[in-house]
C-alpha cells in the first residue's frame, strides 16, 4: 500500500467517524427537542387553572351539562380544554409524539371519552356542525373514544 492510499484510507475512516458522531448529535438534538416540546405541553396543562378545574369536574364526575352551561364560562373553557386534547391527538396520529409520549395523556384522555356529559357536548355540537355544514372541531377525541369502545358508531347517526 502507498503513502497515498493510507493517507486516503485513513481520511475515509475519520470521514465516517464524523459523520457518526454527526448523526448522533443530531439524534441527541432532536430528543432534547422532542422532550422540551412535550414539557411544554405538560406544564401547560398542568399550571393551567381552568385546565386543571375542567379536568377535576370530569374525572370526579361531577354533572355539569345542562341548559345552563351553553353561553356559560364554563362551555368556553371546556372548548379551550378540549382543543389541547385535540391538538394532543393530532400529534399522535401523524407522528409528532410517540406511543411513549402520548401517555403521558392518555389517562386524561380516557376519562374524557369516558364522561357521559362531555360525550352529550360533544354529541350535540357533531349534530349542530352537522346541520349547519360545519367542520366538527373534536373528530380527533371521537375518533379515539370510538377506537376505545367508548363512544358508539350511532354518534354519528
Amino acid at each position: 500500500m502507498t503513502t497515498n492510499e493510507i493517507v486516503g484510507c485513513v481520511t475515509m475512516i475519520v470521514a465516517i467517524i464524523g459523520l457518526i458522531f454527526s448523526c448522533y448529535q443530531w439524534w441527541k438534538k432532536v430528543q432534547l427537542e422532542r422532550a422540551e416540546r412535550l414539557s411544554k405541553l405538560i406544564t401547560l396543562l398542568r399550571n393551567d387553572v381552568r385546565q386543571l378545574s375542567i379536568l377535576y369536574k370530569i374525572d370526579y364526575g361531577e354533572s355539569w351539562y345542562d341548559e345552563s352551561f351553553h353561553k356559560s364560562e364554563l362551555e368556553g373553557e371546556l372548548d379551550r380544554f378540549l382543543s389541547f386534547y385535540e391538538y394532543i391527538l393530532y400529534l399522535r396520529m401523524n407522528c409528532i409524539i410517540s406511543e411513549k409520549e402520548f401517555r403521558f395523556f392518555e389517562y386524561d384522555i380516557m376519562r374524557i371519552v369516558k364522561n357521559s356529559d362531555l360525550r352529550s357536548y360533544l354529541f350535540n355540537l357533531y349534530q349542530f356542525c352537522r346541520d349547519n355544514k360545519l367542520t366538527f372541531p373534536y373528530q380527533n377525541v371521537v375518533d379515539y373514544g370510538m377506537q376505545n369502545g367508548y363512544i358508539q358508531q350511532s354518534f354519528f347517526e
